[in-house]
C-alpha cells in the first residue's frame, strides 16, 4: 500500500515508496542533460543504486557497482578506491541511505572513508533532489555531482 510511486517506464515500470520521487528527479535530470543521440556520461552511484544505472542506460566504469559494508570489505576499499582512480564516472549519484543496520551509519564517514573522502576531493555537488543525502534526519535524497575537472 506503501508503494505509489511509478518508476521507470514501460517493461521497467515498478512502483516504490516516496524515495521514487528523488530517482524519478534525478532520471529526468540526466535525461535533459544527456539527451539520446549525445554522447552519454558514465555513472556510479553511491552507496548502492546500480538500479539506476540501469533505468538511466550509463554505465558504471568500474568493475564495482555496491558500496555498502558488506561489499567495502568483500572486495576491499584500496581496490575500489584504486579502480575509480583509474576510471573516474562523469557523473556521480549520492543517494541517502543510512547503513546503520551494518555497524557503520554512514558512507564517507563511518566506513569507506578513502573513498568519500576521494570523491569529495574530486567531485562536486551540482543539483539535489530531496534531502541532502547521507545526513542525520533525511529521509530521502539524492545528490548529483560532476567532476570538478570537467566544470
Amino acid at each position: 500500500a506503501g508503494k505509489t510511486v511509478e518508476v521507470g517506464t514501460g517493461a521497467d515500470r515498478f512502483l516504490t515508496d516516496a524515495r521514487g520521487v528523488a530517482v524519478n528527479a534525478a532520471l529526468q535530470w540526466i535525461d535533459a542533460h544527456h539527451p539520446a543521440g549525445a554522447p552519454r556520461p558514465s555513472l556510479a552511484v553511491f552507496p548502492e543504486g546500480v538500479m539506476l544505472n540501469y533505468l538511466a542506460r550509463l554505465d558504471n566504469p568500474t568493475p564495482y557497482f555496491n558500496f555498502m559494508p558488506p561489499e567495502i570489505v568483500l572486495f576491499g576499499e584500496a581496490s575500489t578506491l584504486a579502480a575509480f582512480r583509474a576510471h573516474p564516472p562523469d557523473l556521480v549519484l549520492l543517494a541517502h541511505k543510512d547503513t546503520t543496520e551494518y555497524g557503520a551509519r554512514w558512507f564517507g564517514r563511518n566506513y569507506a572513508t578513502e573513498l568519500g573522502s576521494w570523491l569529495q576531493a574530486e567531485y562536486q555537488e551540482i543539483q539535489r533532489f530531496g534531502d541532502p543525502p547521507l545526513q542525520p534526519g533525511s529521509r530521502s535524497g539524492i545528490a548529483v555531482l560532476v567532476r570538478r575537472s570537467a566544470r
